[in-house]
């Protein structure tokens, strides 16, 4: 009996941890961070319908240190987040990606500090600043378009790792560089 009680309780502990959920956007939340506010730790997927997503309505997203992934379900062309910023500061793994989203109409896009974060097709465009501030960070930009911003840097990086694959960079103003990178490393 105690055998089999002990492997209930192990089963139970091994599908919470093997298990992810599915939140959706608009459907069961309102906005993306409530969303992400629900996840648990566990890989947990924020999938967001086609639409313009306003600064004025959803506000910032913070992934709350978090093993999160944030996805459009239809892609960069018809998801956009319109003037929202991405804070990415919790020590968050990884394992954590944004994908399919259009970015713009921004000052500073994204905040990276003390973690990871995986970015992939997603179009990065109108913004100005430095797009992406990065300290103490792991960012991997894979199959992005960084278009049409006028800005100092797209990345400003200290003390990161900032790995660019298979990205465009075009039509871009840079009152600076295009990337600046101290005591970081970067990959392309």
């Amino acid at each position: 009996m105690n055998l089999f009680r002990t492997l209930v309780i192990v089963l139970f502990s091994f599908e919470s941890i093997c298990w992810s959920a599915d939140l959706l956007v608009p459907a069961q939340y309102s906005t993306i961070q409530s969303a992400i506010e629900a996840a648990n730790q566990n890989g947990d997927r924020v999938l967001v319908s086609p639409g313009i997503y306003q600064s004025e309505t959803q506000g910032q997203i913070n992934l709350l240190g978090k093993s999160v992934i944030v996805e459009s379900v239809a892609g960069r062309l018809v998801t956009v987040l319109d003037g929202i910023q991405l804070r990415v500061t919790s020590g968050e793994p990884l394992n954590c990606e944004v994908v399919g989203f259009t970015f713009r109409n921004t000052g500073s896009l994204a905040e990276i500090t003390g973690s990871s974060l995986k970015v992939r097709d997603c179009k990065i465009s109108n913004n100005s600043t430095e797009i992406f501030r990065l300290t103490d960070a792991h960012v991997r930009f894979t199959d992005c378009d960084f278009v049409n911003n006028e800005c100092n840097y797209v990345i400003y990086g200290l003390r990161s790792l900032v790995e660019i694959q298979g990205c465009t960079f075009g039509s871009n103003i840079f009152n600076g560089e295009m990337t600046k990178v101290a005591n970081s490393t970067l990959k392309i």
